[in-house]
């Protein structure tokens, strides 16, 4: 097997305070590749989280899904963090600073990723002081311009811009091939296929989702993409269902834009039933068997 690592985000600067690092592993029909884990780097910690919802700390194991609902610290020696799984999305959390803002009150600057178990992961920054560069953008608040590569050139083709983040120090890694359009990869049953992905992502749960920056475009793209080339196929995750996921927890997390430094985030709970996909019950063996034995 070949596993590929990309510099998903890094912080911007003289001296990097953090790097997150998605690892990522070919899947699919024809070269796809799946995020498998991912890592962060923050003040000389390594955290690692993996599929099925486990966190390698310098080589100690721990399983949140045995603790759903609780808040989980990792102490470190130059860092702490805090986890936190829902039932479906671990939630990781670490303090960038904290300032003072009055007598016992605190407000914090943190890093936070969620984590869905499986291919999917959400970053949130500061809104100041926190430029990046990565395959994440550099978060000055203008979507136009984050195809950045690693030389500091601006490129519109995506293969290109992932190509520059590879990290390949000994050249082991093949080149991404072409990706297929959709015609390529789902043939006859284009048709159906995308009709039953505009269906799942145009039901009532999703209707206000557009309305607060989160586009549906890509997503059906990725849907139809994925469903065709059978990525992470599962008997009880349909790809459909897992960009659907994706889409849910980025739509329900609180967001913010420059303009307007009100949290938004909406309610999209029962999503799962009405798009016709498994709960996050029903999900739950599933997403642990993609990923190593768990400590009990």
């Amino acid at each position: 097997k070949q596993w590929y690592q990309h510099r998903v985000a890094i912080t911007a600067g003289e001296v990097a305070r953090w790097f997150i690092y998605g690892r990522t592993k070919p899947c699919g029909n024809h070269g796809g590749s799946c995020l498998e884990s991912v890592t962060v780097y923050f003040d000389s910690e390594i955290v690692e989280l993996q599929r099925g919802w486990l966190v390698n700390h310098y080589g100690k194991k721990i399983s949140p899904k045995n603790h759903k609902g609780e808040k989980m610290s990792i102490e470190g020696q130059y860092a702490n963090f805090t986890l936190y799984f829902d039932g479906a999305t671990l939630e990781f959390r670490t303090v960038l600073e904290k300032r003072e803002t009055g007598p016992g009150s605190y407000e914090l600057s943190q890093i936070i990723l969620k984590w869905d178990g499986y291919v999917s992961v959400i970053i949130q920054t500061p809104m100041e002081d926190s430029r990046t560069c990565g395959m994440c953008g550099n978060n000055d608040g203008d979507a136009n311009n984050d195809m950045i590569t690693r030389r500091r050139g601006e490129v519109t083709d995506a293969i290109e811009f992932g190509e520059s983040w590879k990290l390949d120090r000994r050249g082991r890694c093949e080149d991404a091939p072409a990706p297929l359009t959709l015609g390529e990869a789902c043939g006859e049953s284009l048709a159906n296929v995308t009709a039953e992905c505009e269906r799942i992502f145009n039901i009532a749960n999703f209707d206000n989702c557009p309305a607060a920056g989160h586009d549906k475009t890509e997503f059906i793209y990725a849907c139809i993409y994925d469903e065709c080339e059978g990525i992470m196929q599962q008997p009880g995750l349909p790809p459909k269902c897992v960009v659907a996921q994706a889409y849910a927890t980025r739509c329900t997390g609180p967001s913010w834009d420059r303009d307007d430094p009100s949290p938004k985030g909406n309610y999209v709970a029962g999503w799962e039933e009405e798009a016709g996909c498994p709960g996050s019950t029903e999900r739950f063996e599933d997403v642990l068997n993609t990923g190593c034995p768990q400590p009990t």
